[in-house]
């Protein structure tokens, strides 16, 4: 029983440890609080930004605001989160991937839940990019 405790002990630690490190290859760049990860769609070059910009992209019907992080609201913290995603043909964003956050990390998660929340004209879009700003009134 010892020797299952401690197998099972090892493979969790083992997999916490590889979802750590997976995390932190992500990141490409931190500065102070400014955080930004790898773009699948290479729009950290500035080059891909112009031509994405010209492009335009699909048409949006519906959105969901992002619910402010109770952390960031008693702190009084402002930041945003950049990201990239595609749209299916039924109109919905997915594949969502956080490219720039700031501060690091912690509007991630309601940025992405907010976006998934979207509705876009029922087309098939690759590699849109959106910001959500996160201001206290």
């Amino acid at each position: 029983m010892k020797g299952y405790k401690l197998l099972v002990s090892f493979f969790v630690t083992g997999s916490l440890l590889v979802g750590c490190q997976s995390t932190s290859d992500n990141i490409i760049s931190s500065d102070n609080n400014l955080v930004k990860y790898k773009s699948r769609c290479m729009l950290h070059d500035a080059a891909q930004v112009d031509a994405f910009e010209k492009k335009g992209g699909n048409v949006l019907l519906s959105m969901k605001a992002p619910k402010y992080p109770m952390k960031a609201v008693r702190a009084k913290i402002e930041g945003y989160a950049k990201m990239e995603f595609d749209i299916s043909s039924e109109g919905k964003p997915i594949n969502i991937n956080v490219i720039e956050s700031s501060p690091k990390g912690l509007f991630n998660s309601a940025a992405k839940t907010a976006l998934s929340a979207w509705k876009y004209e029922a087309r098939e879009g690759f590699c849109q990019m959106v910001q959500l700003d996160f201001a206290l009134g």
